[in-house]
């Protein structure tokens, strides 16, 4: 191995300058590494991992081919690997996120096999344009370097950072450039809520962090500092996968997550193999098996599957502990998930009130950190049970509060609606967002009460916006709106359902008094207005604004409102959900502090005191 040069020395003590100058390949894997993976090819789960990665090849993706090279010698894919290389240096891809860190990481994979010419065209490629990205982030002179946890910001750091790696040694003045990375990585990593839940939902959340665990891997390997030692974000992002998960018996292709923020319910990265890193990693069974419960190939998405075998460690169990808590409160983005349990067949609500982008970026950062995806829909939920979707939100549409199941005031919604994107400004200059307040877990029920009030703008003229979640075990499920005003106004509060597809397929139908019933083939269902005693409001069909592919369409909508202008209005709506061909049972009466709820021949009281719910005898 040649001698590091003294000029372009990083810091002196980086394994990369120390032991990775002159070697290829070294990204992601090495010599050892291959020959490793040859010998257990034939075995389980490496076996089922390669078949994952021969999918890739059949579809024409780098690296899935080189590396399936370098794992069979078989020519065939070296002659592809080489002929799809070539194409990435002329610019005949389309797809634009096939780019600057791919044609790293095949420059890399497949250094022995190229020319000296193909070399070198790589080289001045990525010298010429991922150096340009390291520049412009380094200056400030895009937009994308400041935002932190935004999924585009790190692919464009992801094209500047694989390909200095990969280039060192081989291409003059890379250590400035690498010093940026090492540097960038350390910003990113402090801006992570810690509570592991991308402000930007799933499946952008899912983009950001495939990004992030490919930097964030080659900087622990390379450049001498490990990004994952001091990090509760990538700590507990396996729990934000395993509880936002649908029951095991419906998680298939299509149906797969809760799905708040700019999200459809179903993953865009991964997310198998990213949680595969993390379970090596932390040494982590959950993340294990949070790994396994999402890594067939109708679930995990097969872009960057080659990561499976790379990542996998044998020696982590994927185990599920016996007393794994049903119920979770992410506390800096304000995301309560409860289960009715774990068997495969449980009840899935998930309730959001938080700051926009979470506590942490709110109290540090001035500037938007987490990309505009999120909604403005502080205080919503969604609702998975019997096996259907029985309340949704919005998913991927224009940014109106009326698109979720939480609070209109005059017809107005929060502070951040109206267009493509989230706006925060007025947010991020007061310091101002909702917040869960409490959260209480006991033996078959929860309560959740949250401030939601500091969502809206003060032109609302809210005084006071408190939303109070009741859970009773399994099925069973009370929403009490407390709101004021500072003079008369109009509230409403609405609730949507669509099933499969966005279409006007689960109406609200009349169900009895102040009842309504929706939902699927497998489960319903019913919602029972209990206060206000004067109200107006009932089903719907409310058309929603879709962004770019994402299609306008109709979504089926419940809205109870005030009779009249009130200052004061307390909304108290039971919802129950229970198998098709069956029949609600549960009975709830309201008593302007009490709740008593008779769930399955068993009584439950609940008292509001304040600004919060709890259980009573």
């Amino acid at each position: 191995m040649p001698e590091c040069p003294p000029d372009d020395i990083i810091n002196g003590v980086t394994p990369l300058e120390n032991k990775g100058w002159g070697v290829h390949p070294r990204l992601y894997l090495d010599a050892a590494k291959i020959e490793e993976l040859k010998s257990r090819l034939a075995d389980p789960p490496w076996s089922l991992f390669f078949k994952r990665l021969l999918i890739g090849v059949k579809n024409n993706r780098l690296p899935h081919t080189a590396l399936a090279w370098l794992l069979t010698g078989d020519r065939t894919y070296r002659d592809l690997a080489l002929s799809q290389t070539d194409a990435l240096v002329r610019g005949d891809v389309n797809d634009k996120w096939e780019s600057l860190h791919i044609l790293a990481m095949a420059y890399d994979w497949l250094y022995h096999d190229l020319s000296e010419p193909q070399r070198t065209a790589i080289r001045e490629k990525l010298d010429r344009e991922a150096r340009a990205h390291y520049h412009q982030l380094a200056l400030h002179e895009v937009y994308a370097a400041g935002t932190y946890g935004w999924n585009i910001a790190l692919h464009t750091f992801l094209q500047a950072a694989v390909p200095a790696i990969a280039l060192y040694g081989d291409v003059p003045n890379t250590a400035p450039w690498l010093r940026f990375v090492l540097e960038k990585t350390r910003v990113i990593t402090a801006a992570l809520g810690p509570d592991g839940v991308s402000p930007e939902g799933i499946c952008y959340g899912g983009f950001f962090t495939d990004c992030y665990l490919r930097i964030a891997s080659l900087v622990r390997d390379h450049l001498g500092w490990d990004p994952f030692a001091e990090n509760p974000h990538m700590r507990n992002l396996p729990l934000f996968y395993l509880y936002s998960r649908l029951p095991a018996d419906h998680c298939r292709g299509g149906n797969v997550h809760l799905h708040f923020g700019d999200s459809l319910r179903w993953p865009w990265n991964g997310p198998d193999f990213m949680l595969r890193y993390l379970a090596g990693r932390y040494q982590d069974p959950v993340a294990q098996a949070a790994a396994e419960s999402l890594s067939s190939e109708a679930i995990s998405v097969n872009e960057g599957a080659c990561f499976n075998l790379l990542w996998h460690d044998p020696a982590v169990p994927a185990v599920l502990p016996p007393d794994l808590p049903t119920r979770h409160h992410f506390e800096d983005k304000g995301l309560v998930v409860m289960r009715s349990d774990w068997r495969g067949d449980e009840s899935v609500f998930g309730f959001l009130c938080g700051p926009h982008a979470g506590r942490h970026a709110l109290t540090r950062y001035p500037q938007c950190i987490g990309g505009g995806h999120m909604a403005p829909a502080a205080g919503t939920f969604q609702l998975f049970a019997h096996g259907d979707w029985l309340i949704n939100d919005g998913a991927y549409s224009k940014k109106f509060t009326a698109y979720h199941n939480t609070l209109l005031v005059n017809g107005a919604g929060q502070t951040g609606e109206g267009g493509e994107w989230f706006e925060c400004r007025e947010l991020r200059q007061e310091k101002r967002g909702p917040a869960i307040r409490t959260f209480t877990s006991g033996a078959g029920y929860a309560l959740v009460s949250a401030d939601v009030a500091p969502a809206y703008s003060p032109a609302a003229g809210l005084t006071r916006y408190l939303r109070h979640v009741v859970a009773v075990d399994p099925d069973c499920w009370v929403i009490l709106d407390d709101v004021a005003a500072a003079a008369p106004a109009t509230f409403e509060i609405l609730f949507h359902s669509w099933g499969q597809e966005f279409q006007t397929d689960r109406p609200f139908l009349p169900a009895g008094d102040r009842a309504w019933e929706t939902g699927g083939d497998r489960g319903r269902l019913r919602v029972t207005s209990l206060a206000p005693s004067a109200w107006s409001g009932g089903a719907a069909i409310q058309h929603q604004l879709g962004i770019g592919a994402h299609r306008d369409r109709d979504m089926c909508m419940l809205r109870l409102a005030t009779a009249a202008p009130v200052r004061r209005a307390i909304f108290v709506t039971l919802l129950e959900a229970f198998p098709a061909g069956g029949a609600a049972g549960a009975r709830a009466t309201w008593g302007g502090k009490t709740l008593e709820l008779v769930v399955r021949g068993k009584t439950w009281r609940f008292v509001r005191t304040g600004a919060r719910l709890r259980q009573t005898a």
